[in-house]
């Protein structure tokens, strides 16, 4: 009796559960729709802040201008240093952009490209013990085969000498 209340205790735990993570992704899923539409917002009002900002410059540059051709200043040359200036400034924001890379670089040639040839000469020395080894070891096979070459050889010309001297007589 008491197996079958525990049963019945867990089955109504487990709807409980079930209801529960329901609830939980349905209102998880409700607010990832919130925030997308929030977060969607923004960036249309941070656009829109952007263009406002460009025009404001625009009527800006031009209240400029139309002031310094009043004084009788050249305009046309402070336009070129201008034009000069926006282009030094796209040059510093690359830089500033690129840094971290240039930065991974100089720490990969420092740790690689630079000691290449260190490398180069370590495994060559390596590769170089080995090819040492190896002869000395094809050296001792060799010397070792020739030794039981000798022998077999002896052995067979006494097998021969035997064969003749029974031949004789």
């Amino acid at each position: 009796m008491a197996e079958g209340e525990k049963e019945k205790h867990l089955a109504e735990r487990e709807k409980l559960l079930k209801a529960c993570r329901k609830v939980y992704n349905d209102s998880r899923t409700e607010l990832r729709k919130e925030l997308e539409e929030f977060v969607a917002s923004v960036q249309q009002e941070i656009e829109r802040m952007k263009q406002q900002t460009e025009e404001r410059k625009k009527e800006l540059k031009q209240v400029q201008e139309n002031e310094l051709n009043g004084k009788g200043a050249d305009t046309v040359t402070i336009r070129k240093y201008d034009d000069r200036l926006a282009e030094i400034n796209k040059e510093l924001d690359y830089i500033g952009k690129s840094r971290p890379q240039v930065l991974y670089y100089e720490r990969d040639k420092e740790e690689l490209f630079d000691k290449e040839p260190a490398t180069r000469s370590r495994k060559k020395k390596e590769l170089d013990a080995k090819l040492v080894a190896l002869d000395e070891r094809f050296a001792l096979k060799k010397e070792k085969l020739q030794v039981q070459k000798k022998g077999a050889d002896e052995h067979l010309e006494r097998i021969k000498r035997n064969c003749t001297y029974w031949r004789m007589d």
